[in-house]
């Protein structure tokens, strides 16, 4: 998954996470387990157009933590909207 091209589409694959895992556990399973690599959070605002939301790069004291710290639960994609996630480079 990358961030939104500016055109506002989005490629993305749709995965379901354990709340439980981490920043950190994320990446490494995406591949990207090194210090460069970051997750940033993207909120749909509709007709192709995106806000960035949270950033939490593999280095950062907080990737260890579990995702629903960042409010990333079960929740999403049902009775609230879905997680975007992509990931990037520093």
């Amino acid at each position: 998954v990358g961030p939104p091209k500016k055109d506002g589409s989005l490629k993305f694959q749709p995965w379901q996470i354990d709340s439980t895992k981490t920043v950190q556990d994320i990446l490494e399973h995406l591949g990207k387990g090194e210090d460069r690599w970051s997750l940033v959070e993207y909120h749909e605002l509709g007709d192709g157009n995106w806000n960035q939301g949270i950033t939490v790069g593999y280095k950062d004291e907080r990737a260890k933590k579990g995702i629903s710290k960042f409010g990333w639960t079960p929740r999403r994609g049902g009775m609230l909207p879905p997680v975007w996630l992509a990931t990037e480079t520093e």
